[in-house]
């Protein structure tokens, strides 16, 4: 593949097996290349830095779907541990270099840093070290011996445990220092080990892409420890992947620094926009058990600032699209996207079409100073901490429309809410430019938000949803727009609640199973606001528009997500659905 003039010679298929240099491959790439990966596992870790053109990009692709895996863990021929026991169900066994990741088949294990800490099972607070209760398994590593305890008082050896190799990674070590005001918050920048620092996810990683018009396909990627993907470059996709063993999934970290606002409170809000261009995630899986389980048994606190505080990702940037993915499984919220400074319309980004599955945090945080530009649509959000995080939103630019809410009553811990709406660490600027419309909410066991009540807005719209919740609340902000065009319902509700709503009987045609569609009899039907169909990207039926996501007698279009390989019994391990939702409802029928 040497050089060549693009518009005269074919692309070049290079064809490649275990063992083979990948990277070498990569080095040589020309616009049009395409990589090819035959089935089995390649333990490398790739830097992109030569890409494609328009059209014509440098592809990485699995020859099957799903056949090739990228693994950033220590090969099986060089990972033979014998651990012994030290007391109870701790146990030790000798590692030279120093790990950050320990995989026991689906489980990630927390990485406490300290023996005294893994003894206790206690993770420091990042914002005051304050020690909280977390996972009941996990590891420490310390100068040439990895420590680990098992629930249930596994034996390591008995059990498919999983370390990473070698590898660098950029730290700081003034974490944890009294007065310490670092650049870094995790997860969004990376996790605490404690007893060593604040690793960014940003430095470790099984892809970096540092070049533009690159896609990466059909390919399973493991033990990516800080991040699967590391995206530097323009108009680079990722398809049809399954991704686990990493902190974030996808990560864009490049931004733009502003000049920052003046926000009160323990956690200042730096204003930047992300700078990568054209990302494109679609057709991907991602999980990081067991963080939603232990989060729902209580260990939140302690799981938050640690490496299984997991994101899938971590984005930002003019034209960015996140459609048919499927995430689930992580203590930490499952989309974070950040401001890019437009508001062009040419520029704008889309979430769409994802099922988000088992939330131990916010499923999605809007968190920018500046601009989001994104349009969130077409949705499946399934049991969630939180289902939907507006704090903070100081950018606008934020449209939520068509998506399906859904706390299951057997999945979901009780009074958790539908939004986040201002923050524990402090009050910043107002939320504004935040559009809500058209959803369709339905919490049996949990309440409309936390925080709102304190939070100041501006240019708040919420019109033609239908909210069905368990627990009522009174609602005291006057300058969040909330239109009579929205039903408020459920068995708690009382109409002084929300006396901006309209109020009316359950609307749904079941709720056992959950049955979305409004019964034709329903308060929703005809009576939403007229006149706005273009601009809520909505098509009325009736006389008026249906409040919520779908219209009577429309039919729920929804392509199933994840890895297009994989749909059958190729990926182990996934959540079942709640009992309570059909599969119809996230393509699964």
């Amino acid at each position: 593949m040497g050089a060549r003039e693009a518009d005269t010679q074919p692309a070049a298929f290079v064809e490649l097996a275990p063992g083979d240099d990948i990277q070498k491959a990569l080095d040589r790439a020309e616009p049009g290349d395409t990589i090819m990966l035959k089935d089995g596992v390649y333990y490398q870790s790739l830097l992109i830095a030569r890409g494609g053109s328009p059209g014509k990009p440098v592809t990485l692709r699995a020859a099957h779907g799903g056949g090739a895996t990228l693994s950033g863990a220590v090969p099986p021929a060089r990972a033979t541990l014998t651990f012994e026991r030290v007391e109870g169900d701790l146990y030790k066994a000798a590692v030279p270099h120093r790990v950050w990741w320990v995989m026991v088949g689906p489980r990630n294990l927390v990485n406490y840093g300290r023996l005294d800490l893994l003894k206790q099972f206690l993770f420091p607070n990042q914002s005051n070290g304050t020690l909280k209760p977390c996972a009941p398994e996990g590891f420490a590593w310390h100068d040439g011996i990895l420590y680990i305890r098992l629930e249930n008082d596994g034996d390591p050896n008995s059990e498919p445990v999983e370390i990473s190799r070698l590898t660098g990674g950029d730290v700081d070590p003034e974490l944890g220092k009294p007065g310490h005001k670092g650049e870094h918050w995790a997860p969004d920048t990376g996790f605490d080990v404690p007893g060593l620092g604040h690793l960014y996810s940003e430095t470790i990683g099984l892809i970096t892409v540092k070049a533009d018009n690159v896609v990466i396909e059909g390919l399973r990627l493991h033990m990516g420890v800080g991040a699967a993907v590391i995206v530097h470059g323009n108009d680079v996709t990722v398809r049809d992947c399954y991704i686990t063993g990493a902190h974030i999934g996808i990560c864009q970290p490049d931004i733009l620094a502003l000049p920052p606002h003046q926000t009160p409170g323990e956690r200042p809000i730096s204003r930047s926009n992300r700078t990568g261009c054209g990302l494109t995630v679609e057709y991907c899986e991602f999980t990081a058990p067991p963080g939603y389980e232990a989060a729902r048994r209580g260990a939140w606190s302690g799981l938050y600032a640690s490496n299984i505080s997991a994101v899938f990702m971590n984005y930002g940037g003019a034209r960015s699209v996140v459609r048919h993915n499927w995430v689930y499984d992580s203590s930490q919220d499952h989309l974070q996207p950040r401001g890019n400074g437009t508001t062009d319309p040419r520029d704008a980004g889309e979430i769409a079409y994802n099922f988000l599955q088992n939330c131990g945090d916010d499923t999605i945080e809007f968190d920018s100073a500046t601009p989001l530009n994104l349009r969130v649509h077409h949705n499946v959000i399934v049991d969630a901490l939180c289902l939907l995080s507006l704090c903070p939103v100081m950018g606008g630019g934020l449209t939520i429309d068509h998506n399906l809410f859904y706390a299951s009553p057997e999945n979901n811990p009780p009074r958790c809410p539908w939004l986040k709406l201002g923050t524990p660490w402090g009050k910043g600027l107002p939320t504004r430019g935040v559009r809500l419309v058209h959803n369709t909410v339905v919490q049996p066991r949990g309440c409309l938000q936390w925080f709102g009540d304190n939070q100041r807005y501006e240019d708040i719209l919420m019109e033609n949803n239908v909210i069905y919740v368990g627990e009522a609340q009174a609602w005291n902000s006057t300058d969040f727009l909330i239109s009579r065009h929205n039903l408020y319902c459920g068995p708690g509700v009382k109409a002084e609640h929300m006396p901006q709503m309209t109020h009316g009987q359950q609307p749904f045609v079941s709720l056992k199973p959950i049955d979305f569609n409004i019964r034709p009899d329903s308060a929703a039907v005809d009576a939403g606001a007229t006149g706005k169909d273009e601009e809520y990207f909505h098509t009325s039926a009736g006389k008026a528009p249906d409040l919520g996501a779908i219209e009577w007698g429309e039919t729920w279009k929804f392509p199933r997500p994840g890895p297009r390989w994989a749909t059958g019994r190729e990926i182990s391990g996934r959540p079942a659905l709640p009992a309570s939702l059909p599969g119809k409802w996230v393509g699964m029928e």
